[in-house]
């Protein structure tokens, strides 16, 4: 419950990495977490801009629009590419831009509230948390370098990034820890919860299916209309929009993208630094808790001895010592001098950082190298291209958008500039005609449909931006209210619902039927004879079980066996027939003989306790520094 007040982005990476410390799936947690540090790094940016309006402000510290808008944008592609395409209609209802908000604004309370209690991670203290990390232990239970590194590079951080953002978690949880300290859960509420959880219950069912009765008749006039009224919103048609949709993409300016060689020498020059394959060295490194005993190595390698059999002899193996083929950037400051600066083939002095003293040996260096234009010249058109088409596709937009506020129609504007123009006869707000089929040119265009949706009738939406740099507008040609459909229009979906909601009233009688018999003192084998339906017996299950597609029966039906008496039969409606269930198993739980199952509900309670002491100390912080939101701001992002 801590985290679901401040979040976890470190600790729910490291946790991942501990169960998935190989293959691809470690490699996608990684590639998705790793937009979490700047979503939840507010703390770190300093480029508040000028003319930027406020959208949030916390206390002495403000976020800008711009800042809120990337924040934004950087968790939505987090999202996409661990659930697919999300447009941004369903993150508005899924709350998303709300969640960055309260995100952003906890995350700054906490960093002020550290730096007024003058809350400080020494390095000696990040030095100790960082080892004791289980995530980087080897089986021994030392700190693994190899598997440090092997955390750097799939999260794309290197080490000074790294401890920048793991030193402030930990600063932050130092100060979440003070108000859920000494957090006790009474024995007597894990007691008699664990038993209320864990009391499991059986008995025997017979199920009367609805499909059972095929040939059930049709329904007559009377009976066909009442089915009709009662189900007036199944049979609603959903309001309809005619629209004519200027649409402008990439694709629609490709032809006037033109590319000289002045702007490719251009582009090149531009992006040279990012083109240029940086020096790399393959390097190997001694680590040591102490300088003492880096000193006492270093004299060893200095007299003779072997790296690599020295390093045996500390408890680091040849795999641990391997760092690999590594940039400048890879390494802190201090070290990336230390290392780079030594010719191949040479051991370094002790060299310190906040994971202890280093001694480093350069194997081989791979010198940096100036890219050759004509190697990367295709790579740069592609680019260029697309980038001018995005460009090129906002200015004609704008110009269109321009054209209608002077009171052109779309499709003159359209017209104008020689852009084709999209008729859509009908559309629901989904994209979908009367059909039911998707229309085509629509897709991807839930903006455009959400601002028609809004406008009147025979005015234009203003210009939205759609998926793949796309920007549309359009005109509001008609409107179709939502409307019920005639009956003789959807006679017979009509039917076909009545027939079943016959079936499972068929389904009921018979079920009623057995049950009386049942309750006369007929056993359940017998009372079924007759439909030559037999009992099935339901295992014990407990309340706490939840929903299980191979169980015998459905939730609805095992919830039931807890509202009986033992010995009492009753009768449940489910989605697909009816069940007659009698109860004939209690099993009472006893905490006593599962230890480990008492132990982690005391400690499900304890954090729930302490997440409630959290969210009471945040509420307290957002009075003491105050905070605001400009909702009109935040609005106009989304």
């Amino acid at each position: 419950m801590m985290r679901a007040v401040f979040g976890e982005p470190i600790r729910f990476m490291l946790q991942a990495f501990r169960s998935t410390t190989a293959g691809f799936v470690a490699k996608i947690l990684f590639g998705l977490l790793i937009v979490s540090f700047a979503v939840w790094g507010i703390g770190d940016y300093a480029f508040l801009r000028q003319g930027d309006p406020a959208a949030l402000k916390i206390g002495d510290t403000t976020v800008t629009a711009t800042q809120l808008s990337n924040e934004y944008r950087n968790e939505l592609d987090r999202l996409r590419r661990s659930f697919g395409q999300i447009d941004s209609e369903t993150a508005r209802q899924f709350g998303l831009m709300d969640q960055v908000v309260q995100r952003l604004i906890n995350q700054t309370l906490l960093n002020q509230a550290a730096q007024d209690l003058g809350v400080r991670l020494g390095d000696d203290t990040l030095r100790g948390r960082l080892l004791a990390e289980p995530s980087f232990q080897a089986s021994s239970g030392e700190f693994d370098r190899l598997r440090f590194e092997q955390f750097l590079q799939q999260s794309g951080m290197n080490e000074a990034r790294f401890l920048a953002v793991f030193r402030q978690e930990y600063t932050r949880e130092l100060v979440t820890e003070a108000p859920s300290a000494g957090v006790r859960t009474p024995d007597a509420l894990v007691d008699r919860l664990y038993r209320y959880r864990n009391e499991k219950r059986g008995g025997q069912s017979i199920f009367v299916p609805a499909v059972s009765f095929i040939d059930v008749g049709e329904p007559d006039a009377p009976q066909l209309q009442s089915v009709y009224q009662d189900n007036r919103e199944r049979f609603t048609a959903p309001e309809y929009r005619a629209l004519t949709v200027v649409r402008i993409g990439p694709e629609e300016v490709q032809q006037q993208i033109k590319i000289d060689e002045r702007q490719l020498r251009e582009e090149f020059s531009a992006q040279l630094a990012e083109l240029r394959t940086p020096e790399r060295r393959e390097v190997s490194q001694l680590l040591f808790a102490d300088e003492a005993a880096a000193k006492a190595a270093h004299a060893k390698i200095a007299g003779g001895a072997d790296f690599s059999d020295l390093g045996k002899d500390a408890g680091q193996p040849a795999e641990q010592q391997a760092l690999g083929k590594i940039l400048r950037n890879d390494l802190v400051p201090e070290l990336a001098e230390t290392v780079f600066t030594l010719p191949a083939g040479a051991v370094s002095a002790p060299a310190r950082s906040p994971f202890g003293w280093h001694i480093f040996r350069v194997q081989s260096v791979e010198p940096s190298k100036e890219p050759v234009f004509a190697e990367v010249r295709e790579r740069l058109t592609q680019d260029l291209r697309q980038r001018l088409a995005g460009d090129a596709a906002y200015d004609l937009a704008s110009k269109i958008e321009e054209a209608v506020a002077g009171g052109a129609t779309p499709e003159a504007a359209a017209a104008k500039f020689n852009v084709p123009v999209l008729k859509v006869g009908a559309t629901d707000l989904r994209g979908q005609g009367q059909d039911g089929k998707p229309i085509p040119g629509l897709a991807g265009a839930q903006p455009l449909l959400s601002a028609a949706f809004e406008t009147p009738s025979g005015r234009e939406t203003q210009l939205v931006e759609g998926q793949g740099n796309v920007w549309y507008v359009a005109h509001v040609d008609g409107v179709t209210p939502s409307a019920l459909r005639p009956l003789a229009d959807v006679r017979e979906e009509a039917v076909r619902l009545w027939q079943q909601e016959r079936r499972e009233e068929l389904a009921r009688a018979r079920a009623n039927e057995i049950l009386k018999e049942i309750n006369a003192g007929k056993p359940l084998e017998a009372a079924g004879v007759p439909f030559a339906l037999k009992p099935n017996p339901i295992d014990p299950v407990a309340r706490s079980s939840g929903f299980d597609p191979r169980a015998p029966v459905p939730p609805e039906v095992a919830g039931r066996l807890f509202q009986m008496k033992e010995g009492e039969t009753a009768s449940v409606a489910s989605r697909d027939g009816v069940y007659i269930v009698r109860l004939t198993t209690i099993l009472t739980a006893d905490p006593a003989a599962d230890a480990e199952g008492l132990a982690l509900l005391r400690n499900q309670l304890r954090q729930q306790i302490a997440g409630d002491l959290i969210a009471s100390y945040a509420e307290a912080l957002r009075r003491r520094f105050g905070v605001t939101i400009d909702r009109a701001v935040v609005d106009r992002l989304m």
